[in-house]
């Protein structure tokens, strides 16, 4: 900013006119756009006059990255899923777009996968570029293709020169689920994505069972479904004998079934002691469990988790 005699422009404000208040300089060509006084000048003469000189100072490189549906990511923050993967079938492969939100070029090195609790099915592909001009964008997959029944865990490293995020972690989790699973799925949903109403968790026909406990005993969805019948107390054996028919294709799918102890509904629960007899009958597998039963009040309950 300058004040005083303008005779023949001096002041930079494009104009003759003397100022008796501070002026801007010209910004044309954007020329105080991001910029920093670098020098301050004062003279006695006409009229003491003050200029501040000014120098454009580049903005730094901004990375920004997302996914569907997650949609922009925090870096390290929370978690992305990885599409249901099916072993030995369809692979899981998530799409990341990667931008460049800041002003000056944004280069993109090798990205990796760290942190991984079964690395061998994970794998990704490299940015279709690895240079960005400010606003541009490219993008890169990470692929789960499993071979085993495991559902790993980890952190995609993306590097950059984006001095505030470099570099750049996502943190994701995976689904893996047996070819078995993966029919029921199809059968029932039309789908063997991870969708609200297919969740393992999600009861789909509002029958009071989840959906991996029906696909688990072989029931129905959309059917009012029967759950296997109260523990018949020994007093002679002093044991409690729990029955259940079980899905074959779950048990292939992996599915872990373990009939459980406790004096209270709050637990501990545990399996310690419990014994069981497995019938194969087909497409099903009848399980006879025996409890020991010496104390009181004693409760039982079947359990099912995915591996």
């Amino acid at each position: 900013a300058a004040w005083g005699y303008n005779g023949a422009g001096r002041l930079g404000d494009n104009t003759t006119v003397n100022r008796l208040a501070p002026v801007l300089a010209s910004t044309t060509g954007n020329a105080l756009t991001n910029s920093r006084i670098i020098t301050l000048a004062t003279s006695g003469n006409n009229n003491d006059q003050m200029v501040a000189v000014y120098a454009t100072v580049p903005v730094p490189a901004a990375i920004s990255i997302s996914t569907t549906p997650e949609g922009v990511l925090t870096d390290d923050t929370g978690t992305v899923a990885l599409p249901v993967a099916v072993v030995g079938g369809a692979v899981g492969t998530k799409t990341f777009t990667i931008t460049n939100i800041g002003g000056s070029t944004l280069t993109l090195p090798t990205i990796a996968i760290y942190d991984v609790s079964d690395p061998l099915p994970l794998s990704n592909t490299q940015p279709l570029k690895t240079s960005l001009a400010a606003g541009e964008s490219t993008t890169f997959m990470v692929t789960i293709a499993p071979t085993r029944l495991n559902s790993p865990t980890g952190v995609v490293y993306v590097p950059s020169n984006d001095p505030a995020h470099n570099p750049f972690r996502i943190r994701f989790t995976t689904h893996v689920i047996a070819s078995d699973y993966a029919a029921w799925r199809q059968a029932n949903f039309g789908t063997t994505a991870d969708t609200p109403a297919n969740a393992p968790t999600a009861d789909s026909d509002g029958d009071g069972v989840s959906n991996l406990m029906e696909f688990a005993l072989g029931l129905t969805i959309g059917s009012p479904s029967t759950l296997p019948p109260p523990a018949a107390y020994s007093p002679a054996q002093q044991t409690l004998t729990y029955t259940y028919t079980r899905s074959t294709s779950a048990v292939n799918a992996g599915l872990v079934f373990t009939v459980e102890k406790s004096n209270n509904m709050a637990g501990p629960w545990v399996s310690t002691g419990i014994t069981q007899i497995v019938t194969n009958l087909g497409a099903t597998q009848q399980v006879t469990a025996t409890v020991p039963a010496s104390v009181p009040g004693l409760l039982v309950r079947l359990r099912v988790t995915e591996p």
